[in-house]
């Protein structure tokens, strides 16, 4: 954005040549900069800095091109959601109410929280199917804020009821939504080739299809390897994808422990599987163009659980902390809960740190490790209006304070 050695106000906060008559009256400029931004508040006040009785106009200045007419629309439509908010935690006050255990209250900041998220998301989609034009804001602003405005919400407004519930199937949706992994391209062209195994990009698609959760498309490549040369690995492909089928989700399940006992049935299967893929011969471990054994020992590592199988297979893959983070919650430790998560991520980003020059994935990694300040500080550098609306939804879930959100 163009920086000016000047700012001018309209209308002029003194007329032209009428400088001396404002020293005169007794009364000069003021200007406080913004500790956010380039931009000013400017009012004329007294040289003896007696209050004045009139209302005096305040002037916002700034050497920053000023909203253009769909940012403050975006602004205005999401006022609505934020005047709501406000009202609730106005009306809990005058009626002496604890947001915290009233459940009529804590649906309603989740359904505005889920308001925030379905807004940006429309409005990422709105700017990037409609108009090609250069913007002011591009629209992959708009995907940033529903990124982390929709991670926010997974860990700390979650549904009512289920705060203490394993976490790791939202992830996984998240992630697979915001962060699309392995291509739809790269199926395509996986699916056109008679020996889709001879293809470099076989083997990694499947395992990154598998830290995903995405059954489907690795049982469709699965079924492809009927047809492989090797004498184990038609028999060992058909094996695992009734496997791949059945690994136990939360929600299908009334309660958490009739989940984990369907959780420990299936590795038990797993682990079988295991014992089966050992005894295949050293001899017939490889083709002609890859070790399918290695490969396939990968996908059934992800499977029993292996923390260290499920860290190798994202750095092989060149995935990021959040990949791991999140097949951790869904393979290694299917109970992990929203609340022992940030043990796990100070682990993960020990060997793989978020990329400080991105603040979309500083974000996410105070999210991540439960440091709401930390999130607010880089939500405020990364756009004010996310900083200050997060802070709007933490403050009635005690997650910041009042006196640390005005600061």
């Amino acid at each position: 954005m163009h920086a000016s050695d000047h700012l001018s106000v309209a209308p002029p906060l003194v007329g032209l040549g009428g400088l001396s008559d404002l020293s005169k009256s007794g009364r000069t400029v003021h200007a406080t900069a913004s500790p956010l931004n380039e931009t000013y508040a400017v009012f004329a006040a007294s040289l003896q800095r007696r209050a004045s009785p009139d209302d005096q106009p305040i002037y916002f200045v700034s050497s920053e091109a000023l909203p253009l007419s769909e940012r403050r629309l975006f602004i205005g439509d999401t006022s609505i959601i934020f005047a709501a908010l406000q009202n609730l935690v106005k009306t809990a006050k005058d009626n002496g109410l604890d947001l915290l255990q009233d459940e009529g209250s804590q649906r309603v900041i989740r359904k505005l929280a889920l308001d925030y998220v379905n807004f940006s998301k429309e409005c990422w989609i709105h700017i990037t199917q409609t108009d090609l034009k250069p913007r002011q804001v591009p629209g992959d602003h708009y995907r940033i804020l529903y990124t982390c405005l929709s991670l926010f919400a997974i860990l700390y407004v979650p549904e009512y009821g289920l705060e203490n519930a394993p976490v790791g199937d939202d992830l996984v949706e998240w992630l697979n939504v915001h962060f699309i992994e392995p291509s739809t391209e790269e199926g395509d062209h996986l699916s056109g080739l008679e020996r889709p195994w001879e293809d470099e990009t076989f083997w990694p698609y499947l395992t990154r299809a598998t830290l995903r959760g995405l059954s489907k498309a690795v049982t469709f490549f699965l079924g492809a390897l009927s047809v492989h040369p090797s004498e184990n690995l038609p028999r060992l492909s058909q094996s695992i994808i009734p496997l791949l089928n059945s690994q136990p989700k939360l929600q299908a399940y009334e309660t958490e422990r009739e989940f984990a006992y369907a959780s420990h049935r299936w590795k038990e299967k797993v682990k079988a599987l295991r014992i089966e893929l050992d005894d295949v011969p050293v001899s017939d471990r490889h083709d002609d163009f890859e070790d399918w054994w290695d490969r396939f020992s990968d996908i059934v590592g992800i499977l029993e659980g292996r923390g260290e199988v499920v860290q190798k297979a994202c750095e092989e893959l060149g995935a990021d902390w959040k990949e791991v983070c999140v097949a951790w919650a869904v393979f290694v430790d299917t109970r992990l809960r929203r609340q022992d998560l940030p043990d796990i991520v100070a682990q993960v980003l020990e060997d793989m740190p978020p990329d400080p020059t991105n603040l979309e994935d500083m974000v996410h990694a105070a999210l991540f490790t439960g440091d709401p300040l930390k999130a607010l500080d880089h939500a405020a550098k990364l756009d004010p209006w996310l900083g200050a609306h997060l802070a709007d939804i933490m403050e009635p879930l005690a997650l910041v304070e009042r006196d640390a959100n005005e600061e």
